[in-house]
């Protein structure tokens, strides 16, 4: 993950969802961890 870039809208929703993939591989929900973890790194290059 880079750090020190400016908190640009695409960041936060990059960060809400690898949050989200975090909790449900936690939970056994390897899907839907995975889908999240997909959206944050596409969210990542749109910024």
């Amino acid at each position: 993950m880079m750090m020190g870039t400016a908190d640009t809208p695409a960041k936060m929703v990059a960060n809400k969802e690898m949050a989200m993939a975090n909790t449900d591989m936690s939970n056994g929900k390897m899907k839907s961890g995975c889908m999240h973890y997909m959206k944050s790194q596409k969210a990542m290059m749109a910024k």
